[in-house]
């Protein structure tokens, strides 16, 4: 049945670019991760709370090790209603983070699909195993219930206080798309790293550096009014230093603006291109 539901997408990968993982790859254009498997590795470090919360985490791994358990054991799994159940949402779940973690740069929304399947894996482990084992099985299962209410009700809480502090963090996104609306006038064209907000408060057509170990021409993209380029000062998601040094030896020498973040550190620099 997952091969089956992975049918469509596969021919209309192969339609389109010529392989089944034709789309997958063709996401490295402007989502190359620094090494393949990288993000992979980063949703693993992100286990159990960075993915969903502590109480999904916890369940994402109680749904795969339920699911590894009953397939351990193989004693007519397939005859195991609790068993194929767990088998097709953990496996789907498994080769979307496997594709996405080889291909694309670390992103939570990017995986939304597959946390949502391995959440649900775990609570079928649990509603089946444990209501099998008796009375503290039933009083566990209770006590689970009962962290997910809570956790539920702490959420909007938990939700502004991240808030607050990615905007703490990364305000100055929004304050360097609002200063290049006013430098720039309309239209303008920007490559960068943080292409929706900039897009969003300047008004500008924003490209992201595509592969950042190979591409090295990107600002050949910018062809609307004037052109400019914003450098991270931690280098996130740019291109290697000799691309990089290509692309500001075309900029002006001196930056447009320098924007700092609460802490008084350089957060970014705004280059306009000659």
């Amino acid at each position: 049945l997952t091969a089956l539901l992975l049918l469509p997408h596969a021919i209309f990968a192969t339609l389109q670019t010529g392989s089944p993982l034709g789309i997958a790859l063709a996401a490295q254009s402007g989502a190359r991760p620094a090494f393949a498997g990288e993000s992979l590795l980063a949703y693993l470090g992100m286990l159990p709370g960075g993915l969903a919360g502590i109480v999904p985490g916890l369940l994402m791994l109680t749904g795969i090790a339920a699911c590894a358990v009953q397939l351990a054991r193989w004693q007519t799994p397939w005859r195991d209603r609790t068993t194929r159940a767990l088998v097709l949402l953990v496996l789907t779940a498994l080769v979307q983070l496997t594709l996405v973690g080889l291909f694309i740069l670390p992103q939570v929304r990017y995986v939304f699909f597959a946390i949502v399947l391995l959440v649900v894996a775990g609570c079928v482990a649990l509603t089946t195993l444990l209501y099998r084992r008796g009375t503290l099985g039933r009083l566990a299962l209770a006590g689970v219930a009962a962290a997910l209410i809570v956790s539920l009700a702490v959420n909007p809480f938990v939700v502004r206080d991240t808030a607050n502090r990615y905007l703490a963090e990364n305000g100055w996104q929004r304050e360097l798309g609002m200063l290049i609306g006013q430098v720039a006038g309309q239209p303008c064209s920007v490559l960068a790293t943080d292409v929706p907000q900039i897009t969003w408060y300047s008004g500008c057509y924003a490209y992201n550096f595509g592969n950042r170990a190979t591409e090295g021409d990107r600002d050949r993209l910018l062809v609307h009014g004037e052109r400019f380029l914003v450098v991270r000062a931690n280098g996130l998601f740019q291109p290697q230093a000799e691309l990089m040094a290509g692309y500001l030896a075309r900029a002006d020498p001196e930056p447009v603006a320098v924007v700092r973040r609460p802490d008084g550190s350089v957060a970014a620099r705004l280059y306009r291109f000659r």
